[in-house]
């Protein structure tokens, strides 16, 4: 086991002398510390940061800042596992939070896991808990080792939690793999979406990294986090959602925690760690924390990834390690393959817009309001594998927007991410979600009841009219999960070499049925071409999509061969 990178846990000195507090040197690291807890009622009037300020009493620190006692396997193994050391990238001391493999548990109540973690608690002020209808901020950084071995079961670095325990609401959670990730998961006690966002780990490594998370605690509530690199500000994650219940029923508040609580059913394959953070902000309503933009506590700037649009056509998304997230988007233009984006803006006005693109040679892109009026940039990045910037400013009405980006003659760039700004004493927009009809099954998981070896099912519904699904004898089935329940208006079919098959296409709410036929074409005579696919309206909902191929019109061959099936319709 390597544990050369942690340090035996210190002693508390007999004699502490507080340090003052000391920024960080990095401008997106900067923050305040309050530096005694004099109130409260004043603590109450403001946000709250805690700032690691020199060895000595880091406890003491937690509990008067935050309210509540440090939750730390100290009972089984004797010192403290929170430290404070002085951190030369930052210019400031920082908080270390060790975990030992062999040694450590959580708080000798558990045997088959360890928890080193700080939190708020019910003995907390009361801004510092989240209760029914409220906003809160939280901004924290932290750094992992490079070296550092999460867990294949769970290692939470970040929670949001429930009092008196259970199932978090959120996690941050790096996890072993090939290649190892970094997700963030969401559970509820209604509708618990899980992983919502996942990015591979090692951008992560080794890098302090700056986090900024606000929640608005409902059954219908709001959710937005984005992390940022602090030596040069590339974001490695970000997600939001204007509609996802944040809210524990059976619990009085929800509250924020912070530290490293793993599993130890893979204990081989674990070292002793070191995480390193500083600087945890709690904001509540119209309170900031430092660096925040205006508002109630909301960022400044609105991140869409690019991956989350409508899209239209031959467009599809791209996995790409050096795009944010891991994934952009990609065969934008050259006909009618166009992205689509709904905006809500608070206010009708001028709002500041940022396109982070990828293009080896000039490209134009083209974009339009609301179906209406039209303008473009001619962009290269010097390299597919460089992102570059563009800076525009667009109107939009109070209200849903819809932004589209194409290039009806040539192919355009490809898409990495849209910011949005403010306008001046206003907010941002936020990601209104799909409004338009879009391929829900492109990217889809699917299953079919048979497959020729290098063209098998996934071509089906991988946006690409160059692959396909194959396999031999009639009839083949292909089922497709769009993830939840969707409004489903039309379907299309493209035959490999322009054949005419023979098929119907049923719909279910559940795996396993029963389905209900939206679409028969025995009798189809009609040839499924690229540029003009078999396509039917339809007025159907549900969740589960499949088409069975039965024969084909005049071709005498007995093989089904499928470049595209696309399902057009709206997320419910």
């Amino acid at each position: 086991m390597n544990t050369s990178t942690v340090p035996p846990i210190p002693t508390p000195p007999c004699a502490v002398v507080r340090k003052p507090w000391r920024s960080s040197a990095s401008a997106l690291a900067a923050s305040f510390a309050l530096t005694a807890l004099a109130s409260a009622v004043s603590i109450a009037e403001a946000s709250v940061t805690v700032s690691a300020n020199g060895p000595g009493d880091t406890y003491e620190l937690f509990s008067e800042q935050l309210g509540a006692d440090p939750e730390t396997p100290d009972c089984g193994h004797a010192g403290r596992h929170i430290a404070e050391e002085w951190n030369a990238e930052l210019n400031t001391h920082v908080f270390a939070f060790l975990a030992h493999v062999d040694e450590d548990d959580d708080r000798c109540i558990n045997s088959d896991r360890q928890r080193t973690e700080v939190k708020t608690a019910s003995s907390s002020p009361d801004n510092l808990k989240g209760t029914l209808g409220e906003t809160h901020t939280y901004r924290w950084n932290f750094k992992l080792d490079s070296g550092f071995q999460p867990s294949k079961s769970f290692t939470h670095v970040h929670q949001i939690k429930g009092d008196g325990g259970g199932m978090p609401l959120m996690t941050l959670t790096p996890r072993a793999g090939s290649p190892n990730k970094m997700e963030l998961i969401h559970n509820s006690d209604s509708v618990s979406l899980g992983k919502v966002k996942t990015v591979d780990l090692e951008p992560f490594m080794g890098e302090w990294v700056e986090v900024i998370e606000t929640s608005r605690f409902d059954d219908h509530g709001t959710y937005n986090i984005r992390i940022t690199r602090l030596r040069d500000g590339l974001e490695l994650m970000s997600w939001s959602s204007n509609d996802i219940d944040m809210w524990l029923n059976d619990k009085p508040f929800v509250r924020p925690k912070w530290g490293i609580y793993r599993s130890l059913t893979n204990k081989s394959s674990l070292r002793d760690e070191k995480v390193l953070f500083n600087d945890f902000c709690i904001a509540e309503g119209d309170d900031q924390c430092p660096g925040d933009g205006p508002g109630d506590g909301e960022p400044d700037v609105t991140a869409i990834e690019a991956e989350t649009a409508g899209l239209h056509g031959q467009t599809k998304v791209l996995s790409k390690s050096f795009m944010s997230g891991g994934k952009g988007l990609g065969y934008i233009g050259n006909g009618d393959n166009w992205a689509e984006f709904n905006i809500n803006a608070k206010s009708a006005d001028y709002y500041p817009m940022t396109l982070h693109f990828t293009s080896g040679d000039t490209r134009t892109l083209y974009w339009s309001v609301n179906h209406a009026g039209e303008d473009s940039a001619a962009l290269n990045s010097g390299g597919w594998s460089k992102i570059k910037t563009y800076e525009d400013s667009l109107f939009l009405n109070a209200g849903d927007n819809v932004i589209r980006f194409y290039n009806a003659s040539a192919w355009a760039p490809d898409l990495d991410k849209i910011e949005f700004g403010a306008p001046a004493g206003g907010e941002p927009p936020t990601d209104g979600g799909a409004t338009t009809a879009i391929n829900l099954a492109q990217g889809k998981p699917v299953s079919c009841t048979d497959q020729e070896d290098g063209n098998g099912c996934s071509r089906a519904v991988d946006g690409d009219v160059e692959t396909r699904w194959s396999a031999k004898y009639f009839p083949q089935t292909l089922t497709v999960d769009l993830g939840s329940d969707a409004r489903i208006d039309a379907l299309e079919l493209v035959a490999y070499k322009d054949r005419a098959y023979h098929y119907v296409v049923e719909v279910s709410n559940a795996a396993a049925g029963p389905w209900t036929q939206i679409v028969d074409r025995n009798d189809n005579v009609t040839p499924g071409s690229i540029d003009a696919p078999n396509r039917d309206e339809v007025d159907a909902e549900g969740r589960y999509v499949r088409i069975r191929v039965n024969d084909a019109n005049v071709y005498e061959g007995d093989w089904t061969s499928l470049l595209e099936f696309r399902v057009f319709g709206v997320p419910q």
